[in-house]
């Protein structure tokens, strides 16, 4: 019996480690609460699935299920969030690295912009299963919060 639990032990360990996996919040709706709760209601959105948007922040349509971005309409604001759904791990891995890219490059975009650098240093990326997050804004805790409540 001992013996048993031994073995058993570790599988029912591993198992647990995927418990995001079959999450399967809409990207539209989790994109909607999350540039909502940034208070971008009212900003550009581009699907991540159409090749040319894709491209420009270096993500592949062909390894996302679905991904929006909101970006900020006002030109003197580094506003913006990206949210994603990878089809699987290699994938999901690939995107947090575009994602990383995208925010490095707001950084330094916005480096002399003394009212704006505080907000894209403490930008926030993020991954939960298969959804991945980078949020450029002033109100990252409820962006975060959003998030994780609607992939629990």
């Amino acid at each position: 019996m001992k013996k048993l639990v031994c073995v058993m032990l570790p599988v029912m360990l591993l198992a647990g480690c995927g418990k995001y996996e079959d999450e399967n919040v809409s990207v539209a709706e989790l994109g909607s609460a999350v540039s909502f709760a940034a208070d971008l209601d009212e900003a550009y959105c581009e699907d991540l699935t159409d090749i040319e948007a894709a491209s420009k922040y270096g993500i592949s349509p062909d390894e996302i299920e679905a991904g929006l971005v909101y970006s900020s309409k006002d030109d003197g604001c580094p506003d913006e969030i990206i949210i994603l759904k990878a089809k699987n791990h290699d994938y999901l891995r690939n995107a947090e690295m575009a994602l990383e890219a995208e925010a490095n490059g707001i950084v330094n975009a916005w480096k002399y912009d003394t009212r704006e650098r505080k907000k894209t240093e403490e930008h926030l990326l993020k991954s939960r299963g298969m959804y991945a997050m980078m949020s450029v804004s002033d109100k990252n805790k409820r962006v975060e919060e959003v998030f994780d409540n609607m992939i629990s």
